[in-house]
Formats: structure tokens, sequence, C-alpha cells
């Protein structure tokens, strides 16, 4: 054996142990985001319990909700500026937030008084916002030049956890007879948690960005759009989705249970195939689109969208859990697409950019859909009440139409104020 042959095979076991690290941090990254979010939904099917257990009116339970969605609209923001700034607590951050969520929302079902429920779902949905900034950019950086993957994986985890709490929150609930039973949930929780602190070991790549591309010359820069204009139009394009996405899953929750009288179990399957469609849409078409073209892409989504809108607003029955599936695939197709594309164009403020596509869009979207979908069915019906989402859809590819039409045209930059 020469001695290059020796030196490659002492050097090997250490290129493969490293990508056998790397691979057990994604692992440990999307059981993170899995373990936020299904804590972070876990209030949700519980509202009328709450109503009767503290004695106070619907509409004041309600409230928590929207103030839940403002606090995860925050800690995105604020999240977002911090981790950008000290990129080394990424990982402190990702656990100590998901804690937070976990500790927090188990509670909620001994708080033994209305502000103290308001202060542990304040709690728990500022934790769970907190996890997407740090989040959303460690997945881009550990599956660089492979950003779309990553960030299309975390998703559809955080798609899954969103899902899969209100279902076992209710089952478990009625199972034990109260909602004390809430308090089962933590130590499981924090069990799980402590495996994917384990998985996330070290620092290495840890809100470390890849290096980025060279500026252009100066007379070229002149004619690069902004990458905070660029982030600017890819937040409107996602809020509009959110917005359409959200609008259709109240609308249909809403018919399941009011107009066809389907059990809670059948409508959370309706439910559930619309966001398992969601997550496998933005696992399917983030592997088809190349880096530069997630214009197109995000344009193509659209019509694809509205077009779902006809045989949804026409159908009945149980073929609607089908076509929630398609419809699901073609709305969300475009999110782990326009996350990337946001962190790539934004390469030293991937956290903020990613707390803004994903905490802040739906802390806009989901209050605004929860709104104004009742008035719609109660007003124009059920048919039309899903083609009008139409309007939000199309609006968003109008916004998208104004992005760079080759998106490599955006050089990675700074944003202003760095």
């Amino acid at each position: 054996m020469t001695k290059l042959e020796r030196q490659q095979t002492r050097v090997a076991p250490s290129q493969g142990s490293t990508s056998r690290q790397r691979r057990g941090r994604l692992v440990g990254l999307n059981l993170t985001h899995l373990l936020a979010d299904f804590f972070g939904t876990l209030p949700a099917p519980l509202l009328r319990s709450f109503q009767r257990h503290l004695n106070v009116s619907y509409s004041s339970v309600s409230l928590l909700l929207g103030i839940n969605t403002i606090a995860n609209g925050v800690a995105g923001i604020a999240l977002g500026l911090a981790c950008d700034r000290w990129k080394r607590a990424h990982r402190a951050v990702m656990l100590l937030a998901a804690a937070f969520a976990i500790v927090a929302m188990s509670s909620i079902g001994l708080a033994g008084n209305y502000w103290l429920l308001m202060l542990l779902m304040i709690a728990g949905s500022f934790g769970c916002g907190a996890f997407h900034p740090p989040g959303f950019a460690t997945a881009g950086e550990l599956t660089h030049p492979h950003r779309k993957r990553g960030i299309s994986i975390i998703m559809a985890t955080g798609i899954a956890g969103s899902s899969l709490g209100p279902l076992f929150i209710g089952q478990l609930v009625r199972r034990c007879g109260g909602i004390w039973a809430t308090s089962l949930c933590a130590l499981p929780g924090l069990a799980l948690l402590g495996v994917a602190a384990f998985l996330l070991r070290g620092q290495e790549n840890f809100g470390v960005p890849p290096a980025a591309e060279p500026d252009p010359p100066a007379a070229q820069q002149a004619a690069v759009p902004k990458p905070g204009w660029c982030v600017a139009l890819l937040f409107g394009n996602t809020v509009l989705r959110v917005f359409a996405h959200m609008s259709v899953l109240v609308l249909i929750s809403k018919l399941m249970e009011d107009e066809w009288h389907l059990s809670v179990a059948a409508s959370g399957l309706g439910v559930g195939a619309l966001q398992c469609g969601a997550g496998l849409g933005g696992l399917f078409v983030s592997r088809l689109t190349s880096t530069g073209q997630e214009r197109r892409t995000i344009l193509a989504c659209v019509p694809l969208t509205i077009l779902m809108l006809i045989p949804l607003a026409l159908a009945s029955g149980r073929i609607w859990w089908l076509l929630l599936f398609a419809y699901g695939i073609c709305i969300n197709g475009a999110g782990p697409v326009a996350v990337s594309m946001a962190q790539r164009v934004a390469a030293n403020r991937t956290a903020l950019v990613s707390g803004l596509m994903v905490s802040v869009a739906f802390a806009v979207g989901g209050p605004l859909a929860s709104i104004t979908s009742p008035w719609l069915l109660e007003h124009v019906g059920q048919a039309q009440a899903v083609m009008l989402q139409a309007a939000p859809l199309a609006l968003s590819g109008l916004v998208a139409a104004f992005l760079p039409r080759n998106g490599d045209g955006v050089t990675p930059g700074r944003l202003e104020g760095n």
C-alpha cells in the first residue's frame, strides 16, 4: 500500500462520520420542529372544554388563539433578528424554544383561571414561533447547496406536527375524561426533545452560512434587484397563499361538522388530507425546481391551484378528501421554494427571512382567513366561498410576477441595515 493510499484510508472514516453527523443533525432538527408544532397546536380543539372548565364565553377563549398567533409572529421577528446577530446561538435557541412550547402547552389543562391560561398559551406560542427562524435557517445551511430539499423536509415535519397535535390531544382528553390530561404530554415530549438535543450535539455548521458568492461588478449591480425588494415580494406572495390555504381549511372544517354532520374524526381526516397534500407538495415541487427557476415554479403553481378550486367547490361527500389532498399539493408546492429563494437572496439574514416567511406569514394570513371564511360561508354559500379563494391566489401570482425573470439575476446580498 502506497503512502497516498494509507492517507486516504485514514481520512475516509472521518468523512463518513461527518456525513453521518450531518444526517443525524437533520433528523434532530426535524424532530425538534415536529415537537414544537405538535405542542403549539394543542389548544385548538380544547376551546369548548376551556369554556366549560373556566366558565367564560366562547369568544373569550377564541380570543386566545388570535393573541397566540400574534405572539408567534412577534417571536419570528425578534428571534430572527437575534439569531442573525448571534449566529452560534442557533442550537440553543431551537432547543429552548421547543422546551418552552412543550412545558407551557402541556400545562394549559392545569390552569385554574383565564389569565393563567392566557399566559401559558402565549408562552407556548412564543416558543413555537421562536423555533422557526433558527430552525429554517439551519435547515438551509446544513443542506446547502440543496437548500430547497432541506427546507421542504422541515416544512413537511412542521405540517405533520400541527396536524397530529389536535387529533392526538382530542382523543387523549376524551379517554381521560378531563383537560388535565394535557399534562401527561410533558414528560414524553421532553424525553423526545432530549433525543433531538443529542442528535443536534456539536457546533459545526450551526448558524454559519455557506460562503457567499462574490459581488458583481459595480455596473452590473445597478441592474440587480435589491435583496430586500425580492424578500418583500416573496413575503407578500406567501401571505396571500397562506390566506387562501387557511381559508379553505376553515371552510372545509365548518362544512364537514355543521352541514354534513360528520364526526370529529371524519372531519379531521379531511383536514389531514389537505395538510398531507401540502407537506408532500412541498417535497415534490422542490425536487423539480433548480436554483434560478424559483419564479417560474411559484407562478406555475398559481393557475394549477385555481383550477383545483373548481372541482373542490362543486364536489361533495367523501371525494372531497381526494380533492383536498390534490389542492394541498398545489397550494404548498411553492412554499419551500419561496423560503429557499428568500434565504438565498438575503444570505446574511437567513434567520430573519425565515421568521418572516413562516411565523409572520401565518400570523397575518391565518387570522384573516378565520375572520373572512365564516362570513363568506354565511353570506354567499359553499361553492362561491371556495371559488372566491381564487382572488388571493391570483393576487399572489401578480405579486410573484414582479420577481426577477431569472432567479440567478438576484445576487445573494446583504439586506440594508446590517
